[in-house]
């Protein structure tokens, strides 16, 4: 199955805030030591089922036994709050519903703040949950190649064919695809791709290149790729080697 799995972690440890803090409930319990222990998720986007989410948060409630609130904010806003039973241990929220516990639901690409509130409101942790989302990402690749024919006689064409195409969603590239002879660029081509969220059953573009070759002996093929304004800017793809005869043998 092709699939395109995008990873979001947190991009520091976790940060304490507000210990000691009292809570307000009538037990009167001490709420020091809650700490957002784990937080990832990854966003994919499948061909033949769409967007995939799966992923996971880790509330270690320490002392704490009083009911808690999750809260996902984005650029300040709240787009997600989920009650936490507290039991003292750890207590886990999910993204997707192929998981269990709460659903978190869909996360969109950028940043987003993780943090834990007590019953009187007071803010016990936070964290930062960096989401590199699938529509963030988008990579140039190399498919489709070929060559024909396998051997030749010095001075006889060799074509090759290949495909570039984008992986990702939204935007798209300008890019120049080189194929080598060994380690020696013998054709350039440049061209622009737009991106889209399957990662297979697009066209992209096709090229065809000719080269003729002087002396005898095997030759790998190479192509490859480079782009502009894509977060996976190179792609190398082996083609395979030419063997290639002295005229008359």
């Amino acid at each position: 199955m092709n699939r395109r799995a995008l990873l979001a972690s947190l991009t520091s440890a976790p940060l304490f805030v507000g210990a000691g803090c009292t809570s307000s409930s009538p037990s009167n319990q001490s709420c020091g030591s809650v700490s957002i222990s784990r937080a990832s998720v990854e966003v994919d986007y499948e061909c033949d089922y769409g967007t995939r989410v799966d992923g996971k948060i880790l509330v270690r409630s320490g002392d704490c036994e009083t009911n808690l609130t999750l809260e996902l904010l984005d650029d300040g806003d709240v787009i997600r709050s989920v009650d936490i039973e507290s039991d003292g241990e750890l207590w886990s929220s999910s993204f997707g519903s192929e998981t269990p516990g709460p659903d978190l639901g869909t996360v969109g690409p950028g940043d987003k703040k993780i943090q834990v509130r007590g019953p009187d409101g007071d803010v016990l942790a936070t964290d930062t949950l960096r989401v590199d989302h699938y529509k963030d990402d988008l990579a140039v690749e190399v498919r489709d190649t070929d060559f024909q024919p396998e051997t030749v006689v010095v001075g006889e064409p060799v074509t090759v064919s290949f495909t570039v195409l984008m992986v990702g969603s939204g935007g798209g590239g300008r890019y120049t695809a080189r194929l080598f002879v060994g380690d020696t660029v013998v054709e350039r081509r440049n061209g622009s791709v737009e991106g889209g969220e399957c990662e297979y059953g697009r066209e992209g573009t096709a090229f065809e290149a000719t080269h003729t070759f002087e002396k005898p002996g095997e030759y790998e093929l190479t192509v490859d790729v480079i782009a502009e304004d894509v977060t996976e800017p190179w792609f190398s793809r082996p083609i395979g080697t030419v063997t290639v005869e002295a005229s008359g043998q």
